[in-house]
């Protein structure tokens, strides 16, 4: 079971509240450190490797590790050792949410049991949309480094909640970023969200506060989009699809894309924010 959907679930089942569930994020994420911040301390990297490390992260959807064993700043052993040593440290949510009183070791453990059971129910099902696809591969390149790269570069705490094909149940955001491809398969691409999750992006693209959606916001969610089908240019090729990319364009409501006979939604979820990703393939 992916702990991700843990304060989802609940929240959902309405055994702790908003303001409990992000109170016990936050102590997570000031306990926790990163692999960066175990390096550095331990000597093992120097701030100025870390920094180069992570900028090359935003482009790609490899881990923190491989690109320092790649830029033999490491060797995979010391990666080894510093993942060993965050795995060791790490405070959970479920030692957070215990700690802050919010629910006993007894009621959790009830609740992972359901949890568990949900969980690969949801895995179950969204692996049997997969399954019906004509290009199962494709379709599960585009939703794992889109999920890669939300998690990463725009820091949310994201995991697959539903997987579906059904055209009336789109329940678009407002803000919708459309990229098309083509090549030995075509389509379009769309991320679609709310304001709030628009400026997040957008905030983490740049490294700086962004409060409206301006047109310094756009491109840079532009970007993020235009990275997203960038990396999955590169999948698909290490499998021999070819694609190319066009420019990515904003829209405030979904284009008639997805009248087409191959289309897969996938909602992404954390306890702050939601994303849809709408592939169409022609």
């Amino acid at each position: 079971m992916s702990i991700k959907f843990l304060g989802q679930f609940l929240l959902e089942r309405g055994k702790i509240i908003r303001e409990e569930l992000l109170e016990a994020l936050n102590l997570t994420k000031s306990t926790n450190l990163s692999i960066g911040q175990i390096a550095l301390e331990s000597e093992d990297l120097t701030r100025e490797q870390i920094d180069s490390i992570c900028i090359c992260q935003k482009s790609t959807d490899k881990l923190f590790g491989e690109i320092a064993v790649e830029k033999k700043y490491l060797t995979q052993e010391q990666v080894d050792e510093l993942l060993m040593i965050q795995k060791n440290e790490r405070f959970s949510l479920r030692d957070a949410l215990i700690q802050k009183g919010y629910l006993t070791m007894q009621e959790l453990q009830e609740e992972m049991k359901y949890i568990q059971e949900r969980s690969e129910a949801i895995e179950a099902k969204n692996l049997k949309v997969i399954q019906a696809s004509k290009h199962p591969d494709v379709e599960q390149a585009f939703i794992d480094v889109a999920l890669k790269m939300l998690r990463r570069v725009a820091q949310m705490d994201l995991a697959c909640y539903e997987l579906h094909r059904d055209k009336n149940k789109q329940n678009a955001e407002f803000w919708n970023i459309n990229q098309a491809f083509y090549g030995d398969i075509s389509g379009i691409f769309t991320l679609s969200i709310s304001e709030k999750t628009f400026l997040k992006i957008a905030s983490e693209m740049i490294q700086e506060q962004q409060r409206k959606i301006d047109d310094l916001s756009k491109d840079a969610g532009k970007e993020f989009v235009n990275m997203v089908l960038g990396n999955v240019a590169v999948r698909l090729s290490e499998k021999g699809t070819k694609i190319s990319i066009k420019l990515p364009e904003i829209s405030t409501k979904l284009n008639d894309v997805i009248d087409t006979d191959e289309l897969l939604v996938a909602r992404f979820v954390s306890s702050e924010y939601e994303v849809r990703c709408i592939l169409c393939l022609h």
